[in-house]
């Protein structure tokens, strides 16, 4: 699913720029894509736009959106492991995410289905949510050069 995500983030502008849904899947097909990894995107897809749709339904003023500390269920940690929830906080300390942001991030992140949530993923995830939101993706931040800015914040976590 996760390749599906990374060769249409290579391929289009942004997602409204997807041709209809039948059109999307034939192309895929078309360059390799299995059908069930597909499927899972296009519902993945799917469900992110539902869930932007929600917060911003729910918190149209992103301002108004708690900048308190995020504390992780045991189930959340469990799913996403401290790795990832350390790269999550260390993200939104660097303002890449805001909290909206990085609650999308979480939720697309355990709908995956992944793990615990390898970086290297997470990382994707992050990039396609930011793409998607029209926000500024800033690759380098992206990048594996910031696992500096990571195990500092993990030591401070810890």
């Amino acid at each position: 699913m996760l390749d599906v995500l990374a060769y249409l983030y290579e391929t289009y502008y942004g997602p409204e720029t997807f041709p209809e849904p039948a059109t999307l899947t034939r192309t895929l097909s078309d360059v390799g894509f299995k059908e069930t990894e597909i499927a899972d995107a296009l519902v993945w897809l799917n469900h992110l736009a539902e869930t932007t749709e929600t917060f911003a339904e729910r918190h149209p003023e992103r301002g108004s959106f708690s900048r308190a500390q995020r504390i992780y269920a045991p189930q959340e940690t469990a799913l996403l492991g401290h790795e990832a929830i350390g790269f999550i906080h260390s993200l939104e300390a660097a303002g890449i995410l805001d909290p909206v942001l990085r609650e999308i991030v979480i939720e697309r992140s355990l709908a995956s289905g992944i793990s615990p949530m390898p970086i290297e993923q997470l990382r994707l995830i992050v990039l396609f949510i930011l793409w998607s939101q029209g926000e500024d993706t800033d690759i380098t931040l992206l990048h594996p050069a910031f696992s500096d800015i990571e195990a500092r914040q993990d030591v401070l976590l810890h």
